[in-house]
C-alpha cells in the first residue's frame, strides 16, 4: 500500500511565511492532503491565511481541509473540511458539502462514533490527537490498525510527536505528519522529504 502523506499546518502558522514555506515543502515532496488548523485566529484572519495557501497547495495537488469550518471551506473553494465536533455538526457539514467536497471526521470517541461518522459519509476518520502531547496514544494506534483492518474508509494515523526515526502509519492508507515538522532544524521541506523516502522503504 502507498502510504500518502496529510500534513498538519502549524496552529501558529504566520501568513506573511507559511505560505512560502509550504510552497518550498510541496516542492519537494508530493502531499496528499494539508489540514489548516485555526488555533486561536479570529475567523478573518483564518479566512485570509486559508486564501494564502488555497492556490499554492491545490496546484501542487495537495486538498486543502479547514478546521470545522464548512461554510468557509465552501465559500471560497477549499477541498472540504475535517469536523472534530460532534455527529451533529458532521451531519450539516455532509449535507452543506457532500458529494463534490471532502468531510473528514476528527475526534473520534469510541468504535461506534466512528462507525456512525462513517456510515454518515465520511471520507476519512482520523485516529489520534492533532497536536503533540508526549507518549503516543496506543489506543489511538490501536483503533486506527483496527479501522484500516476492517473497513473500506480511509484511515489517517496522527502520532503529533513521531520523528524520522519512528514515523509509522500503523497500516493506514494517510499518516499524518505534525507541526513539529515545520520546526526542525532542517527545514520542512527537507523534512518532508526524508519522511517520504522512510514511508516509500518501510512499504
Amino acid at each position: 500500500m502507498n502510504t500518502q502523506i496529510f500534513l498538519i499546518a502549524p496552529q501558529n502558522a504566520d501568513i506573511e511565511s507559511f505560505p512560502e514555506q509550504l510552497g518550498e515543502a510541496l516542492d519537494a515532496t508530493y502531499v496528499s492532503a494539508l489540514l489548516l488548523t485555526r488555533g486561536r485566529r479570529s475567523e478573518e484572519d483564518y479566512e485570509e491565511l486559508a486564501r494564502a495557501i488555497l492556490p499554492i497547495a491545490q496546484d501542487a495537488g495537495c486538498a486543502v481541509l479547514l478546521d470545522n469550518m464548512p461554510a468557509l471551506a465552501k465559500a471560497i473553494g477549499a477541498d472540504g473540511v475535517h469536523i472534530s465536533t460532534g455527529i451533529n455538526a458532521f451531519r450539516e457539514a455532509i449535507e452543506l458539502l457532500k458529494p463534490s467536497m471532502i468531510v473528514g471526521a476528527g475526534e473520534l470517541h469510541s468504535r461506534h462514533d466512528a462507525m456512525t461518522k462513517a456510515e454518515a459519509g465520511a471520507d476519512y476518520m482520523f485516529f489520534g490527537p492533532v497536536e503533540g502531547q508526549g507518549d503516543p496514544d496506543p489506543t489511538a494506534r490501536e483503533e486506527a490498525r483496527w479501522w484500516s483492518e476492517t473497513f473500506e474508509v480511509p484511515a489517517v494515523y496522527s502520532n503529533p510527536d513521531a520523528t524520522l526515526d519512528d514515523v509509522d502509519a500503523e497500516g493506514c492508507e494517510f499518516v499524518a505528519i505534525a507541526p513539529s515538522t515545520w520546526l526542525t532544524a532542517e527545514g520542512p521541506a527537507a523534512t518532508l522529504a526524508a519522511i517520504a523516502e522512510t514511508l516509500e522503504d518501510a512499504e
